[in-house]
């Protein structure tokens, strides 16, 4: 890669001579809707580098730049429905972990890690970098700055991986540089091209410093009572050196995250919320293990490490984070995942420290074999450690052009049985899975066992003492013209206790009509016989009890999803069938309108009709969103949810200015209101239970 002759203006014009000295790329081709095919519009890449930068300009010609879709300027905004350049960056060339960076025609901008060879995608970390977008008449044209300083590298770093992609919305038309096939999606790492030249990038004396302050206040409306405090902070990140980096935390303040979205559970196991804290973000394709909880993880898998006990308690309570420290990085072909945390004492819950490690190393082309160990528990309930091993092992030449994933773990849990409430002292769980996942065939087999005390304190068990065999096959014939594919697929999924070898739970999903179109719009058909066994008696809502036994049951399901790419876009479905006896009818849906460009209103909800001979109930959520984006440095997010169970309304709206990249000011209120004839009976209406306000700064201080 070529010296830049001098930093560009990263304001999204190419100004004369600015970039005459990058490289130039035009050599695009399509991914889709023709594989391989020329495209529809001219694509020109500039790419130079100084010691302290990587450069990107995209010249994005268009034949018609009216038609040009560019609504979304929010920072990590969801920018499937734009017209968007897309860039993965490989910074180790180990074929398994990577950089993605993504910027909108509207201005959004948005970034994740990749890990596990592109089953893993935190999409909630954000990094420092720069990019900026304009729009002319003759298409539209990006300018990126990517900072050495904000990203990991390899010791030597005198090459990447690199690939980048061109989406052109309203032609549903993918472009790419490197590899344009469809046997592997985008954010693969072993589909990157390579690009070299790039040893004299310096990260400084890679210390970044950023302190906050925040200043909050609570109203408790119930008991009229104010809370107000002052807090500060501090989170520090020292790159040891290209590849490694400790990252350090005291009075850790998680006041600009997302809430959680508000679930109906018709079942007797736990429900899932992802992680969406920065602190545990970054790096988070390092601590993980066998392939699980990436976007083609295994539902119900039991994760030995789930970060969310850190720091919040299961009955919602918030732990104080007092301080952390995480090493994380890669040594040769080792991968290094250190995290140690202290919690504050809460309540009945005594201060208590938390640790985790996480060690892997990659061997053949794509593989690795790795070891995983924590200590600590959150609710200090005597569980006390977990250890385990997993080898992951990808290839991706399988069959001439095909990708075959195979993975296999072995996990422990060590706890007093006495003051845990599990029958022994040791717990395991074991598991092997095999993966082909390719653009017409797609199918998986795994086998797991969990047994009765397995219980890591900082994992995500959802069920115990049980065996579980599930595979699945979807055949999903490309057609041509207006449709772009056809899908048919069946998976079955069997839980049995491992005691008696009984059945737990089974299902049978069959999809036996689906059709995707040129245009992105989608429908499908489903089928989905069920099979239920009760040791104990099940309240799947209030005063409803459903006696111990085997059920059996079964459903169809319509589901549908527009184009994104429509002003007035929606998803949604209906199922219906029988249940436990009875009946059930499930509504869900989405409408999502874009009344100008930097606006969003979305409407959802959730309704289940059920009818069982142990009494019938109706279960209902509500949700309203809202996005204003004034510029992509200020947003505007507000999130309103209500549900019938708890009567409840639940309002969380945060003000977003990114000063500049690194400095960031947050003011987020979060408003609770209960249905007033639950508080006192024969009211009608709403009144507010608790105001949460908050007012935080954040800036980075790089040295």
């Amino acid at each position: 890669m070529p010296a830049c002759a001098r930093p560009p203006v990263i304001d999204g014009v190419l100004a004369p001579n600015e970039w005459d000295a990058a490289t130039h790329i035009t050599d695009f081709r399509q991914v889709e809707p023709v594989e391989g095919g020329a495209p529809s519009e001219k694509t020109v890449l500039f790419l130079c580098a100084d010691a302290e930068a990587i450069y990107i300009a995209v010249q994005c010609f268009d034949s018609e730049p009216d038609k040009i879709i560019g609504t979304l300027a929010r920072r990590d905004a969801d920018l499937d429905p734009d017209d968007r350049i897309e860039i993965i960056l490989d910074t180790f060339r180990d074929k398994r972990n990577a950089y993605f960076i993504q910027i909108g025609a509207g201005g959004s901008r948005g970034d994740a890690l990749i890990g596990g060879g592109g089953t893993q995608f935190t999409k909630d970390w954000d990094g420092i970098w720069q990019g900026a977008v304009q729009r002319h008449s003759e298409g539209w044209t990006a300018e990126i700055a990517l900072p050495a300083a904000s990203f990991s590298m390899s010791a030597d770093h005198q090459s990447f991986g690199f690939n980048i992609a061109r989406f052109i919305k309203r032609k549903n038309e993918e472009l790419r540089w490197a590899n344009p096939t469809r046997r592997w999606r985008f954010f693969t790492p072993v589909s990157a091209g390579i690009i070299s030249g790039l040893g004299g990038l310096q990260q400084g004396h890679g210390l970044d410093i950023r302190p906050y302050l925040k200043v909050h206040s609570t109203r408790d409306w119930m008991d009229q009572t104010n809370h107000s405090s002052l807090d500060l902070g501090v989170d520090a990140r020292w790159r040891i050196n290209a590849s490694l980096a400790a990252t350090f935390t005291v009075n850790t303040d998680f006041a600009e995250t997302e809430v959680d979205s508000r679930v109906i559970n018709l079942e007797r196991f736990p429900v899932f919320f992802p992680e969406k804290r920065d602190f545990f973000l970054e790096d988070a394709s390092i601590f993980a293990f066998a392939g699980m909880g990436g976007m083609r993880g295994t539902p119900g898998d039991p994760l030995p490490l789930f970060t969310r006990r850190i720091g919040l308690v299961d009955d919602g309570r918030t732990v104080p984070i007092l301080g952390g420290v995480r090493l994380t990085g890669r040594v040769d072909q080792w991968n290094i995942g250190v995290l140690d945390v202290q919690l504050d004492s809460i309540d009945n819950l005594p201060s208590t420290n938390i640790g985790v490690v996480r060690i892997s190393r990659n061997i053949l082309e794509e593989s690795s074999v790795g070891m995983i160990a924590s200590t600590g528990d959150p609710e200090n309930l005597g569980r006390d450690a977990m250890a385990g091993a997993d080898f992951s092992w990808r290839i991706s030449n399988f069959l001439g052009d095909k990708v075959l994933k195979a993975d296999v773990f072995a996990l422990g849990s060590f706890q007093d049985a006495a003051t845990s409430g599990r029958p022994e002292d040791f717990g395991y769980a074991l598991g092997a899975k095999i993966t082909y996942p390719n653009d017409t065939i797609m199918a998986e087999l795994a086998w797991r066992e969990i047994s009765d005390s397995f219980d890591p304190a900082l994992g995500f068990v959802p069920r115990r003492g049980v065996r579980r065999v599930l595979a699945g096959f979807d055949y999903l014939p490309r057609i041509g013209g207006d449709i772009r594919r056809l899908g048919f697929g069946v998976h079955p999924d069997v839980w049995l206790w491992r005691d008696t070898g009984e059945v737990q739970s089974a299902s049978v999903e069959c999809q036996f009509f689906g059709i995707e179109f040129e245009s992105e719009d989608e429908f499908a058909l489903k089928l989905k016989p069920e099979w239920s066994g009760l040791r104990e008696p099940f309240e799947i809502s209030s005063g409803v009890i459903i006696p111990t036994g085997l059920y059996d049951f079964s459903s169809v399901a319509a589901e549908f999803q527009t184009s994104n790419s429509r002003s007035v876009r929606g998803e949604g479905g209906v199922v219906f069938g029988t249940f436990y006896g009875g009946h059930a009818t499930r509504f869900r849906g989405e409408i999502e309108m874009v009344p100008a460009a930097g606006i969003i209103v979305a409407l959802g909800g959730e309704h289940d009709q059920v009818r069982l001979p142990q009494g019938d109930f109706d279960i209902s959520v509500a949700t309203l969103r809202t996005e204003v984006a004034f510029s992509p440095q200020l947003t505007w997010m507000n999130f309103a949810q209500y549900d019938t169970e708890s009567r409840s309304i639940g309002i969380n709206s945060r003000l977003h200015w990114t000063m500049r990249d690194g400095d960031d000011a947050y003011l987020v209120l979060n408003q609770g209101m209960q249905a007033r004839d639950i508080l006192s009976p024969g009211l009608s209406g709403f009144e507010p239970t608790t105001t949460d306000l908050a007012l935080k700064l954040a800036f980075t201080f790089r040295f």
